[in-house]
């Protein structure tokens, strides 16, 4: 085994995804305290692991000392989100009733002519400004903010909702806890962890504990789809690490931890395409039958009804409350397809 080359590879895909997500729908995610959060967050995990400061100094190539301050330093700020030119030009158009296209040159004469264009027309194509009359007497104005926010701010609880209700799920039952994974102030989930406890979605013991149950979001619908996804990652990585802390790079033909990746290599008049395609859909059915008859088979041990009625969207998942915390399992199951279509001639 050769963890070098491995996390090398990682690091490589995992840019690709932060990338994807960065630019996603239209959205322009602030990248410029990456790096910084990120060397925070390993650094925490790497003394989770129980390897002390001095070794995790040298294993960034740091002294001690140096280290030290640089953690404590980033952790501070981490959450600062830095301000590129796009922010800054959105920025710089809310301020007043519009700027023109000769205060904007003017006011970002130190940047590329062309990065400014191509901001501009990006703000515009997002939907966060518009723009009136043409040559030099074009002019930019903001939407307004209350119409925008109410927008986003709708969207972004809702998608918010569904990832703590997911991170809850699988494990981290305290406020502070959620804070800390998700990467966000405790002021800023509390109040939409009180509307999930509203909504009976969450529920809070006088010792602070939060649970919810199973959360499913079908195929097709258009909320949940930031869950989803970092679900379906948090999955990936949890096995990942579960079977490196095995301690065994061989998988074993009955392993109840671990994956499999196979690619099939078709063309469009293979006769087994439509089979092949139908892969995910046919699996998803069967694991969701299969979640329902555990769900169906736990409420009849409990003597309480399953609620075969999605609320919201969602089926409520059951667990078997006759077995004991200590030794009750939880298998998450996870699998997806993709499909690279060949260079049309």
């Amino acid at each position: 085994m050769n963890p070098t080359i491995l996390i090398d590879a990682i690091v490589q895909q995992t840019t690709v995804l932060i990338a994807q997500l960065s630019t996603a729908a239209g959205v322009r995610a602030p990248l410029a305290t990456i790096a910084d959060q990120v060397f925070v967050e390993l650094a925490r995990e790497i003394e989770r692991q129980g390897v002390s400061k001095k070794v995790a100094a040298d294993m960034f190539g740091l002294a001690l000392r140096t280290y030290q301050a640089k953690v404590n330093r980033l952790q501070e700020s981490v959450t600062e989100k830095g301000t590129s030119l796009w922010g800054a030009v959105f920025a710089y158009i809310e301020q007043e009733n519009g700027r023109s296209r000769g205060q904007l040159q003017e006011h970002f004469e130190a940047d590329d002519p062309m990065s400014l264009g191509a901001v501009l027309k990006d703000l515009c194509d997002s939907g966060l400004i518009y723009r009136t009359g043409s040559g030099a007497a074009t002019r930019y104005r903001a939407v307004s903010e209350e119409e925008r926010e109410s927008v986003l701010e709708a969207q972004d609880d809702q998608a918010l909702a569904a990832i703590l209700r997911v991170a809850i799920y699988r494990g981290t039952h305290r406020l502070e806890g959620l804070s800390r994974k998700l990467g966000m102030s405790v002021d800023r989930l509390a109040p939409v962890v009180d509307a999930l406890i509203d909504e009976g979605l969450v529920t809070k013991t006088d010792e602070g504990e939060l649970a919810t149950g199973g959360i499913f979001i079908p195929a097709g619908s258009t909320i949940g789809w930031e869950a989803a996804v970092f679900d379906h990652y948090q999955a990936l990585v949890t096995a990942l690490t579960r079977k490196l802390a095995l301690g065994s790079t061989v998988s074993p033909e009955h392993e109840s931890t671990g994956g499999s990746t196979i690619t099939f290599e078709i063309s469009k008049e293979h006769p087994l395409r439509n089979e092949v395609h139908g892969l995910l859909s046919k699996v998803r059915q069967d694991v969701n039958a299969l979640w329902k008859r555990v769900g169906d088979h736990n409420a009849r041990v409990n003597s309480t009804p399953n609620n075969t009625t999605p609320k919201n969207g969602e089926y409520e998942g059951v667990p078997d409350k006759s077995i004991p915390e200590s030794e009750a399992e939880t298998v998450t199951f996870y699998f997806g397809q993709s499909v690279s279509p060949g260079e049309t001639p």
